[in-house]
């Protein structure tokens, strides 16, 4: 039981040091300005949330190509998701047989440094 509170406890201490986390059930949106990059990203997007079978990625700077993604349970257990690029500026994740609840969505470009956290509701 320990143990369980010490992730636990770990995992919000993630969640606090992050610059920002989007908002669940709406419509997920984080501005960040970065000095290393210009064009790093400014907007993303995600839709809908709460999502049922898919949910997209929507970015303003056309690097969906280059981005990692990583989905976490609401206790930081890693999830395998299928990932699809629709364009430069969108990815479509597939969440149909994840089960209901919270889910962290990771992103991370190595190139732009860019890293960010969105929150979303698997109904």
């Amino acid at each position: 039981m320990k143990t369980g509170k010490i992730i636990f406890v770990l995992f919000l201490a993630l969640l606090i040091g992050q610059k920002s986390l989007a908002q669940a059930p709406g419509m997920g949106h984080d501005e960040s300005a970065f000095s290393d990059k210009k064009d790093a990203f400014r907007t993303t997007q995600i839709f809908p949330n709460p999502a049922t079978d898919f949910l997209n990625l929507k970015l303003e700077t056309p690097q969906a190509r280059k981005l990692k993604l990583t989905v976490y349970t609401i206790i930081g257990n890693t999830v395998e998701v299928e990932t699809e690029v629709v364009d430069d500026f969108e990815i479509r994740i597939k969440v149909r047989d994840l089960q209901s609840g919270y889910y962290l969505l990771a992103i991370n470009n190595q190139e732009t440094n860019y890293k960010n956290t969105l929150k979303f509701l698997k109904r």
